[in-house]
């Protein structure tokens, strides 16, 4: 299914493709392929007969959105997740805390 990783994501890429699966699936006209997707940039076309992936299309590279991007720089990610999710106030709302 393959997916990207979303910054709230603390696991890697291949700890998360073992908690994936398809939502949504549909057979051919025929029967003979299958046509699956779920929460995913990827819509996956799979051969009945053969048992195995035809072809993987990309349905999105709209990197706005979370979950589309494969890497996530490493200098980003701190001990908490990632730095670009971390709220830093001002004094002005009760300190120089980071939440």
């Amino acid at each position: 299914l393959g997916s990207g990783r979303a910054d709230a994501d603390l696991i890697t890429p291949e700890k998360m493709l073992k908690t994936k699966a398809f939502t949504t699936i549909c057979y051919s006209a025929d029967g003979s392929c299958i046509l699956g997707a779920g929460n995913s940039k990827h819509v996956c076309l799979y051969s009945v007969k053969e048992s195995i992936l035809i072809k993987k299309f990309v349905v999105t590279q709209n990197r706005s959105l979370d979950a589309v991007n494969d890497f996530i720089n490493r200098r980003l990610l701190s001990e908490f997740g990632n730095m670009a999710l971390i709220e830093e106030r001002t004094e002005l709302e009760g300190g120089d805390v980071s939440v």
